[in-house]
């Protein structure tokens, strides 16, 4: 059986939400799990404040300073097309605790304690390759548990 014929095989078979749904919050992910490796690999205190400072001006200035939701948007979405609509409190609010995290994992690594400040980036990095892997983003369902307490109703996948 050729490779097209496959391939077409494969993609009939699983529907497109399927594969769309969530890549743009898995690229953010992916890119925090990768650029983690290298940090730790290298040791290099700087990345750490590199990744901190991607998501802080992703969070604030938007996804158009974002650079994995530039490659999602830009070059991912088109050829996957647009997948569902989500509430986008839920991952945001995940972001902001990887930002938090990674901002006092810099401070502590330049202020000296850098096993502690190593911890914390390898809690991002676990965290962030546990949502890749599994699909379960503990940021999302810390919010979702909030949420409840607070008596917010949050849908996981709402149609908007």
């Amino acid at each position: 059986m050729g490779l097209k014929r496959w391939a077409g095989r494969w993609r009939r078979q699983r529907p497109r939400n399927q594969l769309r749904r969530g890549l743009a919050d898995d690229s953010l992910r992916t890119a925090t799990v990768s650029g983690e490796r290298v940090v730790i690999h290298l040791q290099q205190e700087w990345i750490v404040v590199l990744l901190a400072l991607q998501l802080i001006v992703g969070l604030t200035l938007g996804r158009r300073f974002c650079l994995p939701c530039r490659l999602w948007f830009d070059v991912l979405q088109p050829r996957l097309g647009e997948g569902a609509i989500e509430d986008a409190r839920v991952p945001r609010f995940a972001n902001v605790i990887g930002a938090v995290f990674l901002t006092a994992s810099s401070v502590l690594l330049y202020a000296g304690y850098s096993t502690l400040g190593w911890a914390l980036a390898l809690i991002v990095a676990a965290l962030a390759l546990l949502a890749t892997v599994t699909g379960l983003c503990v940021g999302c369902e810390l919010y979702m548990l909030l949420a409840r307490a607070r008596g917010i109703a949050v849908d996981r996948h709402p149609a908007v």
